[in-house]
Order: structure tokens, then sequence, then C-alpha cells
């Protein structure tokens, strides 16, 4: 009996990635009011959608137009609230596991790299907190994978002979500019699937006048309605093409621009660390191309140290998700000296294993290249846009992932204990960092509504950015983006997550390896931290509160501390 059990992740990768996501998404919880980053805007624009008005906001840079008719239907069935495009979210963050798992299967990748690479996208720390969200990510990546799936179909079906197989390449060649055209209708970078299968097909001579044309109508039509779809802008109404225009990167962000594309590189070695770095096939390299990597790990983990490891931001941070604006350092499991030397010596040592593997230079056959393209398409188009954020790395790493496993999969294997070991950890940092990013922040917004309750106080309660600018719009009643920001005028009630000391073992261990770390290596903040200097802290206002309510974060409770949320009003505003 116990055997079937230790064998059940081998046997059934996917459904043992699917129970593990649904029992850690249970463990993090899915109840709460609550907007996570920017989603509140999408949240509105559904409503706004239900409410007859289609024009969308001039706060929302995507195209936005396939998820916000997904939002739709669902709200016109189950309501809308943010609980409610939340379950959404997670629903078809399964949906996409599923196809991702019928990409590996076409990909003939072993069952044990199959398992890996689920677990690996499905607790993708990114990933896994944009499927508690209304953010664009999900909706977004199960449209670009499905269009890697039937394009993936198409180039097998072309290299089969028969006039069944010819119809079958066809079919999957609509079928994947179909869903590459609704991706596009998501974010307008989607039309990078398209373009790497047009130089895949061409490059390979699989692509005639035919094929062209039925792979073009479906993307051409999405690019129609984009352009077409009424959006708000500063002028007034005008179509979506207009405004993608004044969403194209300046002169003078290029600079800024090259050095975070280069930046995010650690990214995709860390998200890929456990199938990229110990391989059981040992390969024999000489000593100097061995003293070569060990210089160049140590030199790499140095820097990546000075950055905090993850420099790019705004979501994935070690000291948590979304802690950027107004930061606060606080002492846990992850945000110490310790852990972070060993994460940027750990993640040197996988980029070097990383760029070994390129010794192995297998053929590449119509699906590798398909694959390589929409990685490096995916990458590149990052460039022009205004904006540059962790989470647009992710149409990037997934095709990274599955062009490595595929390419390689005569070389990588995932069976060693130190794999997974690594894979257990990306898990553990994703899970517990969510965790602790949903628990305060449902704390910290029930307070919130309680003192709206108590006092009448709405746009004057300080929680965080993301709840100012929602109430802001709220109660002006916006849904053209003309009240995007928070309101005019001082705070008269604040809600703040803090943590509190404890006489345990575990906190005075924690301390003290603190403390003697840092006498030989400052720890580093989060690259370019933005600390408010007038938002009052809590701890010097316990004595005021008038809600305090513990949670469990496992994050301090290891280093021996109590997590907390707090609230207070000015004395005047309590009367």
């Amino acid at each position: 009996m116990m055997h079937k059990i230790a064998k059940f992740p081998l046997n059934f990768p996917l459904w043992f990635t699917l129970i593990l996501f649904g029992a850690m998404s249970l463990f993090v919880g899915l109840h709460g009011q609550f907007a996570v980053n920017d989603d509140w805007v999408f949240v509105r624009q559904v409503e706004a959608f239900l409410s007859g008005q289609w024009a969308i906001s001039s706060v929302i840079d995507p195209s936005f137009i396939s998820q916000g008719l997904v939002g739709y239907v669902w709200g016109s069935v189950f309501g809308v609230s943010f609980e409610s495009l939340r379950t959404l979210t997670l629903l078809l963050t399964v949906v996409f596991l599923v196809v991702v798992s019928k990409v590996l299967d076409l990909l003939e990748v072993s069952e044990k790299t199959k398992l890996a690479v689920l677990l690996l996208v499905a607790f993708n720390p990114l990933i896994f907190t944009s499927a508690f969200s209304f953010m664009t990510e999900i909706y977004f990546l199960l449209f670009f994978v499905l269009g890697i799936y039937f394009y993936l179909r198409s180039f097998q079906d072309e290299d089969r002979k028969g006039s069944r197989s010819n119809h079958s390449v066809v079919a999957n060649i609509f079928l994947g500019s179909l869903f590459t055209g609704l991706a596009i209708l998501v974010r307008q970078v989607g039309i990078v699937g398209f373009v790497a299968y047009f130089l895949s097909a061409l490059y390979f001579k699989k692509l005639n006048v035919k094929n062209f044309l039925v792979a073009l109508v479906p993307v051409i039509s999405s690019i129609g309605i984009f352009s077409l779809w009424p959006r708000y802008l500063d002028e007034g109404v005008s179509n979506s093409f207009t405004g993608l225009l004044s969403n194209l990167i300046s002169s003078e962000q290029i600079y800024g621009r090259l050095t975070k594309m280069l930046w995010s590189l650690p990214y995709f070695v860390f998200f890929m660390m456990p199938l990229v770095f110990f391989s059981k096939k040992k390969q024999h390299l000489s000593a100097w191309v061995g003293v070569l990597g060990l210089a160049v790990v140590l030199a790499l983990a140095t820097q990546l140290f000075k950055l905090d490891i993850f420099p790019v931001g705004s979501v994935f941070y070690i000291e948590g998700l979304h802690v950027k604006s107004d930061f606060r350092s606080n002492f846990h499991i992850f945000n110490n000296v310790i852990f972070k030397e060993f994460l940027a010596v750990l993640i040197s040592l996988a980029a070097v294993r990383l760029t070994l593997l390129f010794k192995f230079k297998p053929k590449l056959n119509s699906q590798s290249l398909f694959l390589l393209l929409n990685f490096l398409g995916s990458f590149a188009v990052l460039f022009f846009g205004n904006d540059f954020y962790d989470r647009y790395l992710l149409p990037a790493f997934l095709s990274l992932l599955l062009f490595v496993v595929y390419y390689f999969r005569d070389v990588i294997e995932f069976q060693t204990k130190f794999q997974w070991a690594a894979l257990i950890l990306i898990i553990v940092i994703s899970v517990l960092h969510q965790h602790e990013f949903i628990s305060h922040t449902r704390l910290r917004w029930q307070q919130a509504m309680l003192i709206q309750q108590e006092t009448g106080i709405v746009n004057g309660i300080y929680v965080d950015g993301t709840y100012g600018k929602y109430f802001n719009a709220l109660s002006e009643d916006d849904y053209k983006g003309e009240v995007s920001g928070e309101s005019a005028g001082e705070y008269e009630c604040y809600v703040q997550e803090y943590t509190m000391d404890t006489n345990s073992i575990a906190f005075h261990f924690g301390q003290w390896a603190d403390k003697t770390s840092q006498r030989l290596i400052e720890n580093p903040d989060i690259y370019e931290a933005k600390r408010s200097t007038e938002l009052p802290k809590i701890k010097n206002n316990l004595d005021k509160l008038i809600h305090n309510e513990s949670y469990f974060s496992l994050e301090s409770y290891l280093v021996g501390k109590e997590a907390w949320v707090g609230s207070w009003c000015k004395t005047d505003s309590q009367n």
C-alpha cells in the first residue's frame, strides 16, 4: 500500500500536481473581499461590461477584451466580486495546468520530468500568486499555451503522410491561431506565438499558401477587434490601437530597460533550477573549466546578493510579495543574510549548469525552433513597452522551460534527492509567501471595512495603495479611468501588519544568527525600495489600537515571532 502511494506522483503526475495545488490553495485560503495589485481595475471593468459600458478604462494597458468577456459570462451567473473572480482564476489555473500536461505529452518527455515541470509551473511564485487574483497573467498564459499546443500538433501532423493528416494539420493550425488570437485579446504581446509559428514553418518549409491563410485569419481578426474596440483616453473615447501607441518605451527608458532585462535572467534560472542544475548524467569537465566555473559562480553570487537577488520587482521578492512600496524590513525565515547568500550561490551554480547544457547541441527541428522563438520573442518584446515587471516574464519562462525539457530530453533527468530538495524549496517559498500575503491582506481589508462601518470614513483610511485607489474610484463611480490615484488629503486611520518578538528559543537563536551574520555582511534591502517617511509606524501607536488580531505566519513563527494586524485612528476621528 505504501509503495503504491509513494509511486502515485510518478504514475499520475498531473493528478498529483492538481491535488497538491488544491491542497496548498486551501491552506492559503480562498475567501475574502480584497483587491490584489491592480486587479481592482479589471474587476471594475467587468462591472462596466455588465452595466452595458463597453469602452475599456484608460488605466488598463493590456487588451483585456477576451478576459473581460470571460469575466462577463462568469459574472452574469455567479456575480462580480473579488472573491468570485478569484475563484474563476483558480479554476482556469487548473485548466492551464491540464493543457501544460498535454503539451508535455506531445513533447514526449519522461514521466519524472513531466512531474517536475508541472510542479515548477504550478508553484512558480509568480504563477501561484497570480492564481489568487484577477490579473491578466493566468488568462493570457492559458490562451498562450493552448496556441502552443495546437501549433505543435500541426508540426507533428505535418510530418505524417496522408490526406487525413493534411486535414488535421489545417484544423490544428486554425485552432493554434484562434487561441493565439484570444491571447492577443488579453495582452497585445500574444502576437509572438503566431510569429514563432510562421518563422518555424517557413524555415522548415512546412508552410504553404493555404496553411498561411488559415493561420492568418484568426490573428488578423483579433487584431481588428483590438484595434476597433472603444477605449477611454485622456482626450475622450478612441480605439485601442491609438492607446497602444502611447504605451511604447521612451528614449529615456532604454538604458534602464536593458539593465532590467539583464537582471531578469537569474529569474529564469531560479524558476528552472531543479531541472537544470542537479543532473545524474555526469559531465566530464577539464580542470580549467572547473576553476573558471567556480570564479563565475562566486562573482555572480556576489552581484546577485548585492541586488537582493530579484531586483526587477514588482511582485516577487525574497522578503515577500508586493512589498516594495512602503517597504519595512522584517527578519523572517527567508529575509536574512544566511538564506540570501545560500540562494544566491545556488542560483549561480544553476546558471553555470544551464550554460554547460549547451555543450550538447541536438539538432533543432520545427518544434524545438518554435519553442525557442516563443522564448526569444516573448523576452525581446518586453523591451518595447513603457513598463517592465517581473510578472511579464512568465510567457518567456514557460516557453524556455518547454524548450529546455524538449531540446535536452536525452540529457536532463529528474531523479536525485538534490533535485527534489531544490523543487521543494521553490514550492515552500512560493506557498509561504502567498499564505503570508493573503493572510495579512485579508485582515487589513476586514479591519478597514469595520472602521468604515464604525466611523463613516472611507478614503481617509490607509491600508495600502491598492485600497486607496479602489475606493477612490468606487466613491467617484469612475469606470473611465479618470480617477486612478489615491484620494488627496491626510489619512485619519491606519491599518498595518506587524510582528512581535517572543521569548522562545527560536527567536533568540534567530536573532543571534542574524546579528552574527550582519557583522560580516549587511542584509541588503529590496532594490530601489520605496519608504514612506510620512506614514506613522504601528509599533509607536500600540496603545491606540482599536482593532488588533493575530494571524498564523509560518515565516515569522519559525524565527520566534508572532504576526499581527492592527488599526488605529487619530483621536478626533474616533468620536
